[in-house]
């Protein structure tokens, strides 16, 4: 002890360090040579762990091992699909234009921004306002398309272009310093009218018109010069208000439509319960028959006429058809007797070089008659006049090809006939009309003959077309021994002259 504390002291040092005892080994007094000592013996052991890995080492194993895990197949398919990848990577990159991106880039940062200031811009309450104004637009849209009629929207242009037409020749034939003339005159005209009605007797003037026919005919239709032009009458303006006089407007109106036949608009009589309708040109032959059976309304025979359209042949069907029938057997006839009649019948000397013969002047052969007022189509009645020029005249063409026959009969027996011969009424007006361009025309008039034949009713009579001097006479039942010829005259012109 004294001695660690003398030693204490010589070092100047508060601290002791660990006394060494006089019996440790030389070599482990020498740190540093310990030290060495230590790390070959940590190498050693480390060789020794060497030794032992490498011991456990199988070179064949360790390669047998990893040979199991390849799959050249599978590598091979990894190996390409990484070079497709390559591939791929390499041409999108010589694809890709720097300048063409930032600029695309650019395009969709602005169009980004519209749509933000759109978006910005947007209303609900007045989008949807908007929407459903534009619905109603469309709905409105579907009710007009539903409402078109093309043909009748055809025939209104087609009428709206002739007018323009009209219109334009007008126009084109207007002088003003000549019309300016014509309206001096007329002024100065106008003058001297009003100077003249100071010498007028009003009060008989009206008295006058008050008795005159149009005043006496009390009509609402409102019929334009047109409309009476198209009915085809040959007299005025009085018998076309007469005959529409009959026809209730509260039932019927006037229209248009087109006709594809004659390829023209034509006027109409439209029934508005059953939505058919009555060209004008038929409109009088068909209320013909409601004039003498006055139990058949006007409205039932245009309704019969609109089934005979579709049902020519069954005309007996039909409720109407049936009434006249029946009513046809209760007409009063008109008795004739020592009449003397005349027939003409055209020939075509290119066809026909050889006159009629006296059996032949009495009717076609059957199946060759054309249709007519009163004979369906291959059924020729017996056409007659009381007046030879009237009855070429009815007939006549203006071909120099064809020749005319004449015959002269006196009748030897009474007959009764069905009187139509008065043009006070709308059959004797259809039978002083022009023969009609649409056969639809004779659809009543022939269901009428044919009852009447039924019936044993010998025949109608009506005021000629050409002369209402004349009465033709229309034979249904006949016997040709009635009728004595009294004399022929052949190969007669349309001008009348013979050859």
């Amino acid at each position: 002890m004294s001695e660690e504390k003398e030693n204490v002291e010589k070092n100047g040092k508060g601290k002791s360090e660990p006394a060494k005892t006089s019996n440790s080994h030389p070599l482990i007094q020498n740190e540093n040579l310990y030290n060495s000592i230590a790390e070959i013996v940590e190498g050693l052991n480390n060789t020794r762990n060497l030794v032992n890995v490498t011991a456990n080492m199988n070179p064949a194993r360790n390669l047998t091992d990893v040979t199991a895990n390849m799959n050249p197949a599978r590598d091979l398919a990894n190996i390409t699909a990484n070079m497709n990848h390559f591939k791929h990577l390499t041409d999108v990159t010589a694809n890709m234009n720097p300048a063409r991106n930032l600029a695309n880039v650019t395009a969709n940062m602005n169009h980004f921004k519209h749509l933000t200031d759109v978006t910005a811009n947007m209303n609900p309450a007045r989008d949807l306002a908007n929407i459903t104004a534009n619905m109603n637009h469309f709905k409105h849209l579907t009710d007009v398309t539903a409402n078109m009629n093309p043909a009748r929207d055809l025939a209104n242009v087609t009428a709206n272009m002739n007018h323009f037409k009209h219109l334009t020749d007008v126009t084109a034939n207007m002088n003003p310093a000549r019309d300016l003339a014509n309206v001096t005159a007329n002024m100065n005209h106008f003058k001297h009218l009003t100077e003249s009605v100071g010498s007028l007797n009003i009060n008989k003037r009206l008295s006058a018109m008050a008795e005159s026919p149009l005043k006496k005919i009390n009509s609402n239709w409102l019929l334009s010069d047109s409309v009476i032009k198209s009915i085809s009458l040959n007299n005025n303006e009085i018998e076309a208000r007469e005959i529409f006089n009959k026809i209730p407007k509260e039932k019927f109106e006037i229209g248009q439509e087109y006709d594809e036949k004659n390829d023209a608009l034509e006027y109409v009589l439209k029934n508005n319960e059953d939505k058919y309708s009555v060209p004008f040109s038929d409109v009088v032959s068909t209320l013909a028959v409601s004039d003498f059976l006055t139990s058949i309304s006007t409205t039932e025979i245009f309704d019969f006429y609109n089934y005979l359209v579709k049902f020519p042949m069954l005309g007996i069907t039909h409720a109407i058809g049936e009434k006249i029938f029946k009513e046809i057997s209760k007409v009063k006839l008109t008795e004739y007797k020592d009449l003397v009649l005349f027939r003409v019948r055209d020939r075509d000397v290119l066809k026909n070089d050889i006159p009629y013969s006296d059996l032949e002047m009495f009717e076609a052969p059957f199946g060759m008659a054309n249709h007519g007022r009163f004979n369906v189509i291959g059924q020729g009645e017996l056409y007659t006049c009381s007046d030879d020029d009237v009855a070429l005249k009815e007939i006549v063409r203006d071909e120099e090809h064809l020749r005319y026959d004449f015959i002269k009969w006196e009748l030897q027996e009474p007959v009764r006939l069905l009187e139509l011969s008065s043009l006070d009424n709308a059959i004797g007006k259809y039978i002083s009309i022009d023969k009609a361009n649409n056969t639809n025309a004779y659809l009543v008039p022939n269901f009428l003959s044919q009852c009447a034949k039924i019936h044993g009713i010998t025949g109608i009579s009506y005021v000629s077309v050409i002369d209402k001097s004349a009465t033709n006479y229309v034979f249904f039942d006949f016997e040709k021994k009635w009728f004595k010829t009294i004399d022929r005259l052949t190969d007669v012109k349309s001008n009348g002259e013979a050859t």
